[in-house]
């Protein structure tokens, strides 16, 4: 009989307590990694005892209307919540910490999970449940084993293990999708990765077009649910079948922030600027443009074919204003747009005129390609600082010129006004900005970049020029990937 060669008989940092050379932090990740991928399917079978208290961790309308639910047939209901959940405003006008404490139930306001005096918070698990809806923190699998006995479980609202992740249901509606889903699954470390528990599929109304539809009917559902399953094992023990998750079909889609990353992009098609604009509708505060040098905002939008088709020049001009609603010419039809608000929630639709046009600068869809990060308190602030031209200090040359190549990507599609400086013209403005030591690797790098452009073809990935005059607006294909205010007048000799 053979040996394994790898057994774990400790853990890593016991070991290296001992006095063992080890990466300790490298097995932990291995041997986590491995419980993990070996558990599911070993484990086929839970078990869930009777319960007595109900332990919420998260926030929302659905964990308020869970914890009045168990509540009100006699389960004791214990809430953690982070900092931006507590502080969230919900759909009845009121914070999650003002609704519970109406319902007697005092909450955890908890930043940092993994802190060791956060277990006295779990308390005994003998009887208790314990669910994650849209927790804000990251489990870690020694704390899910240790304080929650393995039996910590999350309520996904889409389909697994497709849809990983956050997003709400915005990516739910820029995709076109309409099933729902009702998945209780266990909490093993991962994103969204462990076994499903139980499940129920249904489809949302055609009547649900923005997020806070969406969410509304899969509240009620989700309540029905839980309802259930929480009194079948309300005074009896119940035997589930779990469902490992085929990691070969499973996708990831990452939190968006609408302020940051909701800006139109006017060359798409009119049915994909609907879905854009619906997908940050309600709840949220609406997907971006500029309009006359300012953020605007639109909400309410449909897309419409009655006008006929338009020529790509046309896109994002405004050509019918009722007073009511706004008609917008798009690629493919025409946009309809019955809310459009300043960034202080003013109301602009009077202030538009027949033959404005809509704008969004390529920086500003750059925005969207951002990987935000959140912690418990929301967004991270370093993420929030603006990038400055130019770019970080800590940028070398290879950040330089790919920022230099995003930023004008687009370029190629756009009226120019004036000259069209080489790629080694356009390279000296983004050199001058950065330390004479990096200057030759740049340049290096910037002939290299524009001599296989030239090889395949395609346009050199560097800025042009334009003129600098101030007028109204034209066609948004000609200004919306500017990094510079362009020539916008209509009778100027450079159009």
């Amino acid at each position: 009989m053979t040996t394994p060669k790898y057994k774990i008989k400790e853990a890593p940092r016991d070991r290296s307590a001992r006095g063992e050379r080890l990466y300790v932090r490298a097995l932990e990740r291995i041997e986590s990694l491995q419980k993990r991928k070996t558990s599911t399917r070993a484990n086929l079978a839970l078990t869930l005892r009777p319960i007595r208290r109900l332990l919420l961790l998260g926030g929302g309308d659905l964990l308020l209307g869970l914890a009045e639910q168990a509540h009100g047939a006699g389960l004791k209901v214990d809430v953690l919540t982070s900092p931006r959940h507590a502080e969230e405003t919900l759909s009845n006008g009121r914070q999650l910490v003002d609704s519970l404490s109406g319902l007697g139930i005092r909450p955890a306001v908890v930043a940092h999970f993994d802190k060791p005096e956060n277990a006295a918070l779990i308390g005994d698990m003998g009887a208790t449940f314990a669910l994650s809806i849209g927790a804000a923190w990251i489990f870690k699998p020694d704390k899910i084993d240790g304080w929650f006995d393995a039996k910590l479980f999350n309520l996904h609202g889409t389909r697994l293990p497709q849809n990983r992740g956050g997003g709400g249901y915005s990516w739910q509606i820029l995709t076109g999708n309409r099933f729902g889903f009702c998945q209780l699954h266990q909490v093993d470390g991962g994103t969204d990765t462990g076994p499903i528990v139980a499940n129920e599929e249904f489809i949302f109304p055609h009547s649900c077009r923005v997020p806070k539809d969406f969410a509304n009917y899969a509240t009620e559902r989700n309540l029905s649910f839980m309802g259930d399953l929480l009194g079948s094992i309300r005074n009896a023990a119940r035997e589930f079948t779990l469902l490992p998750q085929a990691e070969y079909l499973s996708t990831y889609w990452p939190r968006v922030h609408t302020p940051t990353q909701a800006w139109i992009d006017w060359r798409w098609r009119a049915p994909e600027i609907e879905r854009f604009i619906c997908a940050f509708d309600e709840p949220y505060v609406g997907a971006q443009t500029t309009w006359r040098g300012q953020t605007v905002r639109l909400k309410r939008a449909f897309a419409n074919a009655e006008d006929g088709s338009f020529h790509p020049f046309q896109a994002a001009l405004v050509y019918r204003n009722n007073g009511r609603w706004l008609c917008i010419a798009c690629d493919g039809g025409s946009i309809v747009v019955e809310s459009i608000e300043s960034e202080s929630g003013e109301s602009l639709m009077s202030s538009v005129k027949v033959g404005d046009a809509f704008m969004t600068s390529s920086e500003q869809l750059l925005k969207r390609t951002q990987r935000l990060q959140f912690d418990a308190y929301g967004l991270k602030p370093a993420v929030l600082r603006q990038r400055t031209e130019i770019g970080p200090s800590h940028w070398g040359p290879r950040d330089h010129l790919r920022r230099a190549r995003e930023a004008n990507r687009y370029d190629d599609e756009r009226r120019v006004c004036g000259q069209t400086p080489t790629s080694e013209e356009a390279t000296d403005e983004v050199v001058a900005a950065v330390p004479r030591s990096q200057h030759s690797s740049m340049r290096k790098r910037s002939r290299c970049a524009s001599r296989s452009a030239r090889e395949r073809q395609i346009p050199t990935p560097f800025a042009h020029t334009t003129c600098e005059a101030n007028a109204p607006a034209i066609s948004p294909i000609a200004l919306s990937r500017l990094r510079k205010p362009a020539c916008t007048a209509l009778q100027c000799a450079c159009h």
